[in-house]
Formats: C-alpha cells, structure tokens, sequence
C-alpha cells in the first residue's frame, strides 16, 4: 500500500473533521439525519476511529516488519483500501486503491 493512499485518505479524513466542526452546532443528540448535531458527533467519532486504523497500518506497515506479522500489515492495508471507497468520487482517488 502506497503512503499515497494514507496521506490522501488523512487528507479526506481532515475534510470530514472540518466539514463536522463547522456545521455541527453542539455534538449530542440522536444521530438520525444528516445535519442533526448527532450526526456530526458520529462523523467526528468516525474520523477519529478511521485515523487510529491508519495509525495501526503505520506501525505495523510491511516494510517495517516483512513478513514478520503474520499478515496483520496486508489486513490493515486491505482495510485502508476499504475505507478509501466512501471517498471514491473526491478528487486524487486512484483505482489502484480499490479492494
């Protein structure tokens, strides 16, 4: 997996933050409707959740331990890939990314 997917996906992530942020209002209430201040309390706790995965990819990337994980980077970078599809139609995605 290239570090070009993970600083473009952060990069994706850092959108969703802001955009959560900025139109959020208070981060309580039912996370029902889009626009409900609920639902931007998830998108923060998605955020968060999506960053510590690729914090997890970077640590136990295959070029730092080849071989060694028994699989655990190709899984993460196989997940990397999955959460990249919801931003498939943001600018800079690559098909080299799909799963």
């Amino acid at each position: 997996m290239s570090d070009d997917l993970v600083t473009w996906l952060r990069a994706q992530l850092d959108i969703d933050e802001k955009w959560a942020r900025d139109t959020g209002g208070p981060l309580y209430g039912e996370p029902h409707d889009v626009g409900t201040p609920g639902h931007h309390a998830r998108v923060l706790a998605e955020v968060d959740a999506k960053r510590r995965i690729i914090d997890k990819y970077e640590l136990w990337s295959d070029e730092k331990f080849p071989d060694s994980n028994g699989g655990y980077a190709s899984a993460l970078a196989d997940v990397l890939s999955m959460l990249a599809l919801p931003y498939a139609d943001r600018p800079g995605y690559r098909d080299e990314w799909k799963p």
